[in-house]
């Protein structure tokens, strides 16, 4: 199997080379970056990262208020789709700003643990890694038959996503989109969907919420709720069946397949 790609975004340089080393332990490829810059040139290469693990804080500046979006973009667009991972000292983080930051374009917000600038333990780390790969393992591994449900429902009115446990959205489908009446792919569910602010948190009754506590067992059934909800594009009751994603390692429910029918 081929290693994972990581670069470690970081002006604090010894920290950075300490956690590519126990990357590299870990089996993963990994590299240290100072800059913003070079995170970019290296998104814009043609050996881009798998993951790019960048800290919060760069030479003084909050990387979300203008770097985020635009890592990003160049992240979405690079000739290796690139998952960004933001780290930060836990103590100056609420859940506000880590759903923010989520929001613009970070796959996960990881605490960094200030007093031994390490990692509280690397297996914290490798345990997030491992669950991103699976779920683009699964995800590329269903893209074709993914292409083929999603143009034979085309017009039917049932949105298909695909929402990890963090509730970031991986993937709608134009039904879906149509329903929320705009893109939905990247950023928070609650937020893409329904509008909510990122502190929000998740909409009452969701399904997928109830997935991930529940973590349900092979062959028991999807979750199912009708309600009424505030799309976007107005107020519908919708039919809601929520199917688990699980990781090939530890069979553990790291995403959901999602289908949405508006009961107009």
């Amino acid at each position: 199997m081929e290693r994972k790609y990581v670069a470690v975004v970081d002006d604090n340089v010894g920290f950075a080379k300490q956690l590519v080393s126990l990357l590299q332990d870990a089996g993963y490829r990994a590299e240290a970056l100072s800059t913003i810059k070079g995170a970019l040139e290296l998104l814009r290469s043609d050996d881009p990262p798998d993951f790019l693990l960048l800290h919060r804080r760069i030479r003084g500046h909050m990387v979300e208020v203008d770097d985020l979006p635009n890592l990003s973009h160049v992240a979405a667009r690079a000739a290796k789709r690139c998952y960004i991972l933001v780290f930060t000292v836990k103590a100056d983080l609420t859940l506000a700003m880590e759903r923010t930051i989520q929001s613009l374009g970070a796959i996960r917000v990881l605490h960094k643990q200030a007093a031994a600038l390490m990692f509280k333990r690397i297996d914290d780390l490798k345990d997030e890694l491992d669950e991103l790969s699976d779920l683009t393992t699964e995800l590329q591994a269903a893209a074709q038959e993914r292409s083929k449900l999603t143009t034979t429902l085309v017009g039917t009115g049932i949105g298909m996503t695909v929402i990890d446990r963090h509730y970031h959205c991986w993937f709608a489908n134009e039904d879906q989109e149509d329903l929320v009446g705009a893109h939905c792919t990247g950023g928070l569910c609650f937020e893409k969907f329904h509008g909510h602010m990122p502190a929000c948190g998740p909409c009452w009754g969701c399904t997928i919420r109830e997935l991930f506590d529940r973590q349900p067992q092979k062959g028991e059934k999807p979750v199912q709720r009708i309600f009424f909800s505030r799309f976007k594009g107005g107020q519908h009751w919708v039919f809601v069946m929520s199917k688990p994603i699980r990781s090939q390692s530890t069979h553990k429910v790291i995403a959901a397949r999602e289908a949405v029918i508006d009961a107009k």
